[in-house]
């Protein structure tokens, strides 16, 4: 099994304890999720890590961690790019033709930024 697969069956613990008590907002749902993230994940033996807790395993590696800087975080995952707008699309992508025709009016033929996080 890959480690998203067994990531994935690891949450669906939670979501099935946390069908026992719903979060009534995200905040309580991030607490209940710590919560059950220190106690019932980082603290408990696993067979993969020769009955260490994930904890145990983390605190003993000498290993700095490292912190990346936002801009080299923005770089990686957003991208952005020009395109310029006619009556029927934005350079090659079609644009739905049921959308407000004035706004359309309005930027045809000027250029737009696009940003999207890849």
């Amino acid at each position: 099994m890959g480690k998203i697969e067994r990531f994935n069956r690891t949450i669906e613990n939670f979501l099935v304890e946390l069908s026992l008590q719903k979060a009534q907002t995200l905040e309580e749902l991030n607490h209940l999720f710590k919560a059950w993230l220190s106690e019932g994940y980082n603290n408990k033996p696993h067979s993969a890590l020769n009955g260490k807790t994930p904890a145990e395993v983390f605190a003993s590696d000498n290993t700095p961690l490292r912190f990346h800087d936002m801009e080299t975080l923005t770089e990686a995952f957003f991208h952005e790019a020009e395109r310029r707008v006619d009556k029927r699309r934005v350079d090659n992508r079609r644009v739905d033709k049921r959308r407000d025709q004035r706004a359309e009016r309005r930027v045809r033929m000027r250029k737009i930024s696009l940003r999207s996080a890849l």
